[in-house]
């Protein structure tokens, strides 16, 4: 099983942003690591989604207190993440849509390219494939353009998922091959992951594919 675990939390009342932050970067680690390797997840990550989405709402809070444009975005964009991941993708579309407008209010290219990912993510899961290709693409140009290799492989990996969809087959495995490179570059497992899940789907040989879904 995929587990994480913070403590003493129950010791623990108030937190910091930052804490905040790390708090559901960890307890979603969980629940992603599952879903890569063993391809279904657990009860436990689903209390790991509640625990998760628990933070987002009290960062989503602070961030209302503050009314700063900055850490609005970024109080979004968690609360996206974890709709995103508990299957909500129609209400992850409207608060990623929220994150990149705080974003653009704050003119910070790097929450505005984030904001772009967690928009373009959410569109792809919810079929809105044309919107999620414009965003995940000028989301990639903008973690280029800061040197975030993690953020331009997943996004990337996105702009690949949402071409396949489409049918555009070639476009998606040039799309999956420079997310797995970037990612790999960077050592990121999660994004390498998702990238090779991709390159599987249109991949003909069948021992190739299972070859790739094993490294993925």
């Amino acid at each position: 099983l995929g587990y994480t675990m913070q403590f003493p939390a129950e010791d623990q009342f108030l937190f910091t942003r930052g804490e905040l932050c790390g708090r559901i970067r960890s307890i979603l680690g969980g629940r992603a690591a599952e879903e890569i390797i063993v391809g279904e997840v657990s009860t436990g990550a689903q209390g790991d989604l509640e625990r998760a989405g628990a933070d987002a709402d009290a960062m989503l809070g602070l961030a209302k207190s503050a009314r700063t444009a900055a850490f609005m975005a970024q109080a979004l964009n968690r609360r996206a993440l974890v709709e995103t991941r508990n299957g909500a993708y129609k209400a992850a579309v409207t608060t990623a849509t929220a994150a990149l407008r705080a974003a653009r209010r704050s003119k910070r290219t790097p929450l505005i390219a984030m904001s772009l990912f967690r928009l373009a993510e959410a569109q792809m899961r919810e079929s809105l494939t044309e919107q999620s290709v414009a965003n995940a693409t000028r989301s990639a140009e903008l973690f280029d353009r800061l040197g975030d290799v993690s953020g331009h492989g997943r996004a990337q990996w996105v702009l690949a998922t949402a071409l396949s969809n489409l049918g555009r087959a070639a476009e998606t495995d040039r799309a999956a091959i420079r997310a797995l490179e970037l990612c790999r570059s960077c050592g990121d497992l999660y994004g390498a992951g998702n990238a090779l899940n991709m390159l599987s789907f249109n991949e003909g040989n069948f021992a190739a594919r299972l070859k790739k879904l094993g490294l993925a």
